[in-house]
């Protein structure tokens, strides 16, 4: 019997070749009775696999209506995009449409946003952790948690 395939934002290991690195499922194609799944790489980038050579470490749906609720509620959150329209208004703005896409699987405007704001506004590390600390609780893919991070991508 083969093996169900992960939902779409699911976290994934690869097991064949291994990797330590985790990814987020991006799309899942069937193929007869086998899938291949594309997955989005934490530090950039994209790959098909088959779905043997992966791991699912976590199929649950990430909850982005709760972490969006969080952050429009959260002071720090609108105290920083408040100043960041003094020095990025372009990154400041773009944000709220970025997390839309990054929910939509496409973390790199989100990534570049925020990464602009973070410098701009010079957002204490503690902070950010704290935004880190929400994503995954609310079990957001691992490329958005490391887009929040501010962990480089390649491009």
């Amino acid at each position: 019997m083969t093996q169900q395939p992960p939902q779409i934002g699911a976290t994934v290991r690869r097991i064949e070749p291994p990797t330590n690195g985790l990814a987020t499922v991006c799309e899942v194609q069937r193929n007869g009775d086998d899938y291949s799944i594309c997955i989005n790489y934490a530090e950039g980038g994209q790959a098909w696999w088959p779905l043997e050579c992966l791991e699912i470490v976590n199929d649950t749906t990430a909850d982005w209506a709760r972490f969006k609720r969080i952050a429009l509620n959260s002071d720090t959150l609108n105290g920083i995009i408040a100043t960041a329209y003094g020095s990025v208004p372009v990154a400041a703005g773009a944000l709220a449409s970025a997390l839309l896409r990054a929910e939509s699987g496409d973390v790199s405007d989100f990534a570049d946003a925020w990464k602009k704001i973070t410098r701009a506004v010079d957002v204490p590390a503690e902070v950010i952790a704290g935004f880190v600390g929400v994503a995954t609780a609310c079990q957001l893919p691992a490329d958005f948690v490391a887009a929040l991070e501010g962990t480089p991508r390649e491009n």
